[in-house]
């Protein structure tokens, strides 16, 4: 196109980004490739925050135990049978999951409700979808995701684990487009666009798994079985109003539900029973940004939730009903000042009303007797319609104090209405670059939760007087830039958790809980290139906790665990994790992604005794052993997706669990607890799939 052949300065920019210059030399014949790693700046100019590079370098991040994972490490990691978010949070260092039957995340020794989950500025209370099995956040839909395993920022509250905080794209504000996808599983289809070039967009969403119907062929339709089904869709509206004024709208809806008849393949658990649910969630919110000056702006986001669900649940040895119908209305404020290009200040408020309507019961076996066994059944019911109001503040200071050392001091404060107390958390961050390459980190964090569960500070079936659980974080950690496109990390960190809620023989439930977790990470990432990225995370942790008072031991006659101060390991201990997750190019139209991970076994209470009386009819009594002092047996899979790319479509299969290994979910015994049985995960998989771009 008639460029001298020489040499060039070539430079580039980005708002919120320190600009970066190559020098390029211009060959005839061939084709001149220049690639820029923006370095996110301090400075602050125009509608956005102040933006952290989409893959950092150590001397760009202060927080630590911190990763940004963007859209594309989401779709080539997620393999699975339902593309879900946890299984690339699941390649984290400090997640750990029961296994491809769930997507509920266990971070840093924290439980799955001890971990916030944010979309867009909305807190979800609860992002779980088919009991857990898959998380409600679509991958298609999502720019990029920060995931906290521990010491978060003041901005981050009520929560004793981590945060993960999803951020949806919006449309496109110059052309419009579509995909729909098919597989195995699921249907989606994706519209997105502009409604006025350069000023408003739209995004669309839908998505429908047909499980349910492909499973009636399977079975020939028997006791006229409602398989389970999952549905969504999303539409994000994007107005740019002025150079001042972004108003952002968006909807999220979902529906679950299913009525079956459970056979001993399904649950052995509740073998020879019957589950019948119907749930739904919406979410509709507003987000205004107003910006004052090149330095100053405010983000305020009103949201409306309310999730409506049905449950009824009958065993032979267990009987569950419920009905439940609360709402949430939250406003969220938050302020962001650049003071100077080395000190940002931000602030907020966070105001939740929140109307819990819970009702059910549940009847469940007993018994009694250590020599004479007596069978019983014991009944208990719950109705609670109450309003909670939550209020949390924050402010956090971030400070250049010199060339090499930035400093991110915060402070929380946040109380619930149900609870006689408040919580004040404060938080320090430091980042020290040895040199450009080299950068340690170090965080101290108080970290506090109120109770997640209404029935915990119930006047009949809890305590009212129970406080917020707390934590205190210590973490150390060291990242380094090894190449251009490759970066090690490695942390290691100490939790010491007290005031924890667990049962209580005498006062239902109380905060005489304790806990300790503990362990050391290494993640090693290399970026995205031109033909191999990917990265590898290990973890070796420890986590124990109180058991408290075990009401269902006690009452059938066991020793129980009454007044136990002893800490034991954790549900989902695992000493050892190793994820491999590889992206190949093996040419411009063939890509193969895997991922294969190994970890150790969970923790179970091995059957120590048998105890049987009656004639004709024996009633059989199991005796437990101590408390998870067994391993089962360790998790291994290996899953590969090829993907062949077209101008306007693709093609791909997934083989998940490729060399079929057998991961073990649960024990489970025989009604005489003569044999113990394994409840087995997902074996070897064949899926295939494909998307059309219009």
């Amino acid at each position: 196109i008639g460029i001298p052949l020489e040499e060039y300065n070539v430079e580039a920019k980005g708002r919120g980004y320190s600009p970066a210059a190559k020098r390029v030399r211009v060959i005839s014949g061939e084709i001149v490739r220049a690639d820029f790693e923006l370095s996110s700046s301090l400075t602050f100019y125009g509608e956005e925050f102040v933006v952290a590079a989409p893959k950092p370098s150590p001397k760009e991040e202060v927080i630590i135990s911190k990763e940004m994972i963007d859209a594309s490490q989401i779709k080539d990691s997620s393999v699975s049978l339902f593309n879900d978010l946890s299984e690339t949070l699941k390649t984290m260092p400090g997640v750990i999951t029961s296994g491809n039957f769930s997507g509920e995340m266990f971070v840093r020794g924290g439980t799955p409700l001890e971990t916030i989950y944010v979309l867009d500025q909305v807190f979800i209370d609860w992002p779980y979808r088919w009991g857990g099995m898959m998380t409600m956040f679509n991958t298609r839909l999502i720019e990029d995701v920060d995931f906290y395993a521990g010491g978060f920022p003041a901005e981050g509250g009520n929560s004793l684990a981590g945060v993960i905080d999803v951020k949806y794209k919006k449309g496109d504000l110059k052309k419009s487009s579509g995909l729909l996808e098919i597989s195995p599983t699921t249907t989606e289809l994706f519209l997105n666009g502009p409604i006025k070039k350069e000023k408003s967009s739209y995004l669309f969403s839908a998505k429908r798994t047909y499980y349910d119907f492909l499973a009636k062929f399977f079975t020939g339709g028997k006791d006229a079985n409602v398989f389970p089904y999952f549905h969504d869709g999303f539409f994000k509206l994007y107005f740019d109003l002025s150079p001042a004024h972004k108003l952002t709208i968006f909807s999220v809806y979902a529906g679950e539900g299913m009525d079956m008849k459970i056979e001993e393949d399904d649950d052995p658990g509740f073998s020879g029973g019957r589950f019948t649910y119907n749930y739904q969630t919406g979410i509709l919110a507003a987000c205004y940004k107003r910006i004052l000056t090149e330095k100053l702006f405010i983000q305020t986001t009103l949201s409306d939730s309310l999730d409506k669900g049905k449950f009824d649940l009958h065993a032979p040895e267990y009987i569950w009903k419920e009905d439940m119908k609360p709402g949430d209305i939250d406003l969220r404020s938050d302020i962001d000042w650049q003071v100077a290009p080395s000190h940002k200040i931000r602030c907020g408020t966070y105001l939740s009303d929140n109307k819990v309507n819970f009702s059910g019961s549940f009847n469940y076996e007993i018994i009694q007797g250590t020599e004479t066994l007596i069978k019983g059944t014991e009944t208990e019911s719950y109705d609670f319609k109450k309003n909670a109001r939550y209020i949390g503040s924050y402010v956090w200071d971030r400070w250049n104090l010199s060339p090499r050392l930035t400093a991110d001091i915060g402070l929380r404060h946040e109380s619930l209405d149900l609870v006689k107390d408040t919580a004040l958390t404060p938080r320090l961050s430091l980042k020290f670059d040895i040199s450009d390459k080299t950068s340690l980190k170090f965080a101290y964090a108080h970290n506090s939760q109120f109770p997640t569960n209404i029935y915990w500070i119930d006047e009949q079936t809890g305590n009212p007087n129970l406080k917020s659980q707390k934590g205190i974080d210590y973490i150390i950690g060291m990242e380094r830039k090894l190449t251009d496109d490759m970066r090690l990390k490695v942390e290691t960190y100490y939790k010491d958790l007290k005031d924890l809620i667990v049962e209580d023989n005498r006062l239902n439930y109380s905060n005489k809980g304790r806990g300790k977790a503990y362990g050391l990470e290494f993640f090693l990432q290399r970026k995205e290139g031109k033909k191999l990225d990917g990265w590898i995370s290990y973890a070796w942790s420890k986590s124990e906790r109180t058991r408290g008072d075990d009401k269902y031991l006690l009452k059938n006659g066991g020793e129980g665990v009454a007044d136990d101060t002893e800490r034991y390991p954790t549900s989902q201990d695992r000493r050892h994790t190793l994820s491999i997750v590889g992206n190949y190019k093996l040419t411009p139209e063939w890509r193969l992604s895997g991922k294969w991970q190994l970890n150790t076994g969970n923790p179970y209470t091995p059957l120590a005794d048998v105890v049987s009386y009656g004639t004709p009819t024996v009633i059989y009594k199991p005796v437990w052993g101590e408390y998870n002092s067994k391993r089962m047996p360790r998790y291994e899979a290996l899953d590969l997706k090829i993907e062949r790319l077209f101008k306007r479509s693709s093609v791909y299969f997934q083989f998940l669990n490729l060399y079929n290994h057998k991961n073990v979910y649960d024990y489970y015994y025989t009604d005489d607890f003569s044999q113990r049985k394994e409840s087995l995960m997902f074996g070897f998989m064949c899926l295939g799939g494909f998307e059309l771009r219009f």
